[in-house]
């Protein structure tokens, strides 16, 4: 899915406007993830990896597939 970095931009895609930073702020509240750049397109990353790997392992298959494919179309459109 996402990789250990992620930015703003790709987030707000995959979530609903309102959720992006209230969930943002509440990950960056219990460290497990921290901003690593501020600014227009804020960047993000898991604090460890196996907090990503984690976070990953839990979502069910169906769901997994359901994200790979909308990172993809995010990321084709941001880029």
């Amino acid at each position: 899915m996402i990789g250990r970095s992620f930015g703003l931009p790709l987030l707000e895609r995959l979530l609903p406007g309102p959720r992006v930073l209230p969930t943002l702020s509440e990950l960056q509240w219990l460290q497990l993830v921290v901003e690593e750049r501020s600014g227009a397109a804020p960047e993000y990353r898991f604090r460890h990896g196996l907090v990503r790997d984690v976070a990953y392992g839990t979502l069910v298959e169906s769901r997994r597939r359901e994200l790979h494919v909308r990172v993809g179309e995010a990321l084709v459109d941001l880029h």
